[in-house]
């Protein structure tokens, strides 16, 4: 369970959806100063870098996070995001943030946030990251009972994002029975779920029984390749819960140019509201 490493997938298309969402989201959440918390299940290493032999071995930055960089014009949203990208990294294109990275760059000082991240070495270098920032809170500990455990916040106000690696089939049901134990004690957060494309099927069954928890949410996917039934992530999904409104017509903007500028003509994406 703690073989994953996200060293060697970082900064590429599934980044790129993850943390573009992540952004529209915070970025409204954070328009007034008002108590926020952050919440993160799979935290990661924080920051990455693309020079290194993880992130060599299969280059999938060179699908996500390098064309944003190499584009000629980017949508006015996308390009206030790669500014945010290169604020962080302080201009260093061989390093790539993670979602704890861009939310604390975006957080103002009266909110908070609570990583969950089990990999020791990952952990070691979230820890250090993170060091002297006194809202953050890094726990070595699972992240989906890290959530149930803090929700309700003080706050009343969360931002969850869930990003597991799905090297088990049963992070597929975990996902679930989370946000639904969540959503019964705190249904008013606003919950990110990250999965990839690899089963279609399995991607059906997990709509399907998120559908049912009869939480307001949006369904958003971009793809750089079409549906296969062997090995290998053709793209990824995000589901938010209790979007902000002006998110869906957002999305609605972007995917199609994200979808042509990351995969060229095998593009694709949806979008849809449950």
């Amino acid at each position: 369970m703690l073989s994953y490493r996200h060293s060697f997938h970082a900064g590429n298309h599934a980044d790129i959806l993850k943390h573009l969402t992540l952004y529209l989201v915070a970025e409204y959440l954070t328009q007034k100063d008002k108590p926020l918390v952050y919440i993160d299940t799979h935290a990661g290493a924080g920051m990455y870098q693309l020079n290194q032999t993880h992130s060599q071995q299969n280059k999938e930055y060179l699908t996500g996070i390098q064309k944003l960089y190499d584009a000629e014009t980017l949508p006015p949203m996308i390009s206030d995001f790669v500014a945010l990208i290169r604020s962080v990294n302080d201009q260093h294109e061989y390093l790539y943030p993670g979602s704890p990275m861009i939310a604390q760059a975006m957080l103002t000082s009266g909110q908070r946030m609570m990583l969950h991240e089990l990999h020791p070495t990952d952990l070691h270098q979230l820890k250090q990251l993170m060091q002297g920032d006194r809202r953050t809170r890094v726990f070595g500990a699972d992240g989906y009972q890290g959530l149930i455990s803090i929700v309700p916040p003080k706050e009343r106000r969360a931002l969850v994002l869930i990003d597991p690696p799905y090297e088990i089939k049963r992070d597929y049901d975990l996902v679930c029975s989370t946000l639904e134990k969540a959503c019964k004690r705190f249904n008013s957060g606003v919950y990110l779920l990250w999965y990839p494309i690899v089963d279609r099927q399995r991607v059906d069954v997990l709509h399907e029984k998120i559908s049912h928890m009869g939480v307001p949410g949006l369904c958003a996917e971009l793809s750089i390749e079409a549906d296969q039934s062997g090995y290998g992530m053709t793209g990824s999904g995000m589901i938010i819960l209790n979007p902000p409104y002006v998110l869906e017509q957002q999305l609605q903007t972007l995917l199609p140019w994200l979808a042509s500028t990351l995969a060229q003509t095998s593009g694709s994406w949806q979008l849809k509201a449950f």
